[in-house]
């Protein structure tokens, strides 16, 4: 079961805090964070009020200057557990989500807004017109800069995520072999994590094959061949925060060209992990791991998408390694190392570690090997 405590209602009042001394810096009257189902993208609503929205619900907090703190929830089948559960000062229906924000911006000159990628164009057109001399700024920023470092508390549930996340990960790989089907695999994974008392943290990455070399797929009925790669991508969340990580394996023995990639993006991971350091950037990490897949031959088969993407309230969240080259890395971060190659027609391989980083280097938080390509390597639980 879960060993690690939630995130004390303290800490969020100290979030709600700093959120505000940096409202006042950029001369903000106001902060509304949009959140929906897929309350991942983004987490602020998560962060800062404890909250996720399930099923077609929208919300959206309210963070004035001073005064309460407000959750607005377009569903009123949720609206008791928004009460029971949110970290906030109100809870209010709301069936016009941007009218209802509007009157609670009432009187405010200018509000940021984070969740922008996402938030439906029907709701901003209703604030606008409810608020036409509201002046409205892209706030992400701000949630973005006090997310990326973790706190104590938040590390040490990032941890547990991992651990389970090995579980589930230890559990789906027992199930490679000759002639299972790619969804027997994830089923397995993610039975082991919610086994744990976890949720999943997205929906599980798994596949055998040729097909791997898309580098995003489903699980389905297909039969596992011998020799052919497997990829599994799960992972847990607990207390609202992302576990994540990948392995890949073969069926049987793998093929020579098989076993180089695998090794040569093991390598990639190793290499970003010794790199990984307060004062080191994005581009230092991603530097290191494509120089050990071009060391083995492979540089043409890069594959970065991910690598590395910061873990917490989000799935994937700053630093993204393909957007935020030049950011500079801090104790306390969380971050997910993710290199890969793309072999089309033949397979697609992805390791994936989740590091904390400390004063002095990086804390490797999964428990499992990475070379666990061979199946007298795998079927351990960690």
């Amino acid at each position: 079961m879960i060993a690690a405590a939630p995130i004390s209602r303290g800490e969020f009042g100290e979030r709600i805090a700093r959120v505000r001394e940096r409202m006042d810096r950029l001369g903000l009257d106001a902060l509304a964070c949009y959140g929906a189902h897929v309350d991942y993208a983004p987490g602020d609503l998560r962060y800062l009020a404890d909250w996720f929205c399930i099923e077609e619900e929208q919300a959206m907090l309210v963070v004035p200057a001073d005064g309460p703190v407000t959750l607005l929830s377009d569903s009123s089948a949720d609206l008791d557990r928004a009460r029971e559960r949110a970290v906030c000062d109100r809870v209010e229906l709301a069936s016009d989500l941007g009218r209802a924000t509007a009157e609670l911006l009432r009187g405010a000159a200018s509000t940021g807004v984070t969740g922008l990628r996402v938030l439906p164009a029907p709701l901003m057109e209703a604030l606008r017109s409810a608020a036409p001399s509201l002046r409205l700024e892209d706030a992400s920023a701000l949630t973005t800069a006090l997310r990326m470092v973790k706190s104590p508390a938040e590390v040490d549930v990032l941890s547990e995520a991992a651990r389970i996340s090995d579980l589930g990960m230890a559990a789906g790989l027992e199930a490679v072999h000759e002639g299972a089907r790619e969804i027997e695999m994830a089923a397995a994974a993610e039975q082991a994590i919610r086994a744990a008392g976890a949720e999943l943290s997205f929906t599980t990455v798994a596949g055998a094959g040729p097909r791997t070399a898309l580098g995003t797929f489903l699980p389905g009925e297909r039969p596992m061949q011998p020799g052919e790669a497997v990829v599994l991508d799960c992972g847990a969340r607990v207390h609202g925060y992302h576990g994540d990580m990948c392995r890949t394996v073969a069926v049987g023995d793998p093929p020579r060209a098989l076993e180089r990639a695998l090794e040569a993006v093991a390598a990639a991971v190793e290499a970003a992990i010794a790199a990984t350091r307060p004062g080191a950037t994005v581009r230092d990490l991603r530097r290191a791991a494509r120089s050990a897949v071009e060391d083995a031959g492979l540089a043409d088969a890069w594959w970065g998408e991910f690598m590395p993407h910061g873990a917490g309230t989000g799935q994937h969240e700053p630093p993204y390694g393909d957007r935020d080259p030049a950011c500079e890395l801090r104790e306390g971060m969380v971050l997910c190392i993710e290199p890969g190659v793309l072999i089309p027609g033949v397979a697609g391989v992805v390791h994936e570690q989740m590091v904390a980083i400390t004063e002095t280097g990086a804390d490797v938080l999964n428990a499992l090997p990475l070379r666990m390509w061979h199946e007298n390597h795998r079927g351990q639980a960690p």
